[in-house]
């Protein structure tokens, strides 16, 4: 059972649904926000299940074996998440239509990621618009260009940490995956990455001085990336950032 919590991701799986509330919160609107709460968080997890569901076989590379050791188990373990998600999809979609088409998109973008693995950037920008997009339910109904910022920012910042988890898959994508850094190499490839964050962090700052605390790690990160430094390290601080920020706006607003 342990190995099946552990394959969700839970605390990433909570971000997203901390960054759903954070955009209700902003944009200062009445509305019940519990329902596209939990979809968010079944979504993002059951995104994380059919990933590894999809590379169980290119994973054992890695030394990861569970999924393929486990096919049977681990394929019921997905359907019945992607049953549960769905089914909360549909309750979003009679509750308020336009929560519900985004939801949806949300779904479909899930089911082709693993899919799109040969094209160039679009599997790294279908997680980064796909993470975003819970921040946007709220504004659906009630319009917030600042909610519109954050999704930006975030778009952007997701975009980049992906860039860094392909650098850690490099010498196991080649052939399998089209990547930034099997592309044009490691190098090059933090630096892009660190000129994505640079910019998330710039308009996070525009956006609201009060989340100083949570640029603050994204900084670090940009100078690590923009001067060849521990990539992974750089990865760490860009979650910490994310947290602090995502806390920050919860509790304190823009």
């Amino acid at each position: 059972m342990t190995s099946y919590i552990k394959v969700l991701r839970l605390p990433l799986v909570m971000l997203a649904g901390l960054l759903c509330l954070v955009g209700f919160k902003i944009s200062q609107g009445k509305f019940s926000v519990f329902l596209p709460t939990i979809f968010t968080i079944f979504l993002a997890g059951t995104c994380m299940v059919q990933n590894d569901w999809r590379d169980r076989n290119h994973d054992t590379l890695k030394g990861k074996y569970f999924a393929s050791n486990n096919e049977f188990a681990f394929l019921a373990f997905l359907l019945v998440l992607w049953s549960a998600t769905i089914a909360l999809a549909v309750m979003l979609l009679r509750e308020q239509a336009e929560f519900g088409w985004l939801a949806m998109a949300g779904i479909f973008s899930g089911l082709i990621y693993s899919e799109t693995r040969k094209i160039p950037l679009i599997p790294a920008l279908l997680v980064a618009l796909t993470s975003a997009s819970p921040v946007l339910f709220a504004t659906l109904i009630s319009y917030s260009p600042i909610v519109l910022f954050l999704f930006l920012s975030t778009t952007l910042l997701i975009f980049g940490r992906e860039i860094l988890k392909d650098v850690d898959d490099m010498n196991y994508d080649k052939g399998y995956k089209w990547t930034l850094p099997v592309s044009v190499g490691s190098k090059k490839a933090k630096v892009i990455a660190g000129i994505f964050v640079l910019s998330a962090s710039v308009i996070s700052v525009a956006l609201s001085l009060k989340i100083i605390l949570g640029v603050t790690p994204l900084i670090f990160s940009v100078i690590y990336l923009l001067t060849d430094k521990s990539h992974t390290t750089a990865k760490t601080m860009i979650d910490i950032g994310i947290s602090l920020t995502l806390a920050s706006l919860f509790f304190f607003g823009i």
